[in-house]
């Protein structure tokens, strides 16, 4: 697992090294998440899991990132309390 700092990065990774998980931060000035779910989706090897993450006050980014069809979307706390489990189901159903 890597991080990157743009969605031209995460794009252009994932579709290297053909990625399992892509993890949004929607906090990041300008991301578009429509977009970057779309671009991720289009990839021939499309990551099997799209998870997206901001503070619970950004509501309408969090909305935006669930009408995108991210398959989840938490909270920055429900962010960090779930990861664990969601790699640990994430790496039992590859």
């Amino acid at each position: 697992m890597s991080a990157v700092s743009t969605p031209a990065d995460l794009i252009s990774r994932a579709a290297v090294q053909q990625a399992d998980l892509a993890i949004l931060d929607l906090s990041l000035t300008g991301l578009d998440a429509r977009q970057v779910v779309d671009e991720l989706r289009a990839l021939n090897k499309p990551p099997h899991a799209i998870l997206a993450h901001a503070p619970h006050v950004h509501e309408a980014k969090l909305a935006a990132a669930r009408d995108a069809g991210c398959d989840q979307v938490l909270s920055q706390g429900g962010f960090h309390r779930e990861i664990g489990g969601i790699l640990d189901q994430l790496s039992s159903s590859l």
